[in-house]
């Protein structure tokens, strides 16, 4: 079977980090990617969707250079749904658990690997607070 999602998009705002168990990081950042059509009167429209992505253990570069808002970026991943059940209602979110970063902002193009290593608990059935971002 395959789980595999591949995005380009501009980062929405700067990656936020959060410190997990055993001195590791995961960085969660919006990404925006836009696409276009023709309408029914044959005009062209477009159209932006925000993605969820989610980085584990970047490097200071991935956050120093790449990660940062506005950067276009190709995003490669697995797409991740977790379920939170609040006061007894189940609510489902999809992201990115990315695995490779390639910043596209001209002549600063760099691929980043990143650490695809998903700690225990991370993407489960939790609560809202479980959440990592």
């Amino acid at each position: 079977m395959l789980n595999r999602v591949e995005l380009i998009g501009n980062l929405g705002a700067d990656a936020e980090v959060t410190n997990l168990e055993n001195n590791r990081k995961v960085a969660n950042f919006s990404l925006a990617t836009t696409s276009s059509f023709k309408n029914k009167d044959g005009n062209w429209e477009k159209i932006t969707d925000w993605h969820r992505i989610s980085v584990f253990n970047p490097s200071d570069f991935v956050l120093q250079k790449a990660l940062l808002k506005g950067n276009l970026v190709r995003i490669e991943g697995a797409l991740k749904t977790t379920v939170v059940d609040k006061d007894n209602i189940k609510t489902y979110y999809t992201k990115v658990n990315a695995k490779s970063i390639l910043l596209l902002n001209g002549k600063d193009t760099d691929e980043v690997t990143v650490d695809t290593v998903i700690p225990d608990g991370i993407g489960g059935t939790g609560t809202e607070d479980d959440l990592p971002f």
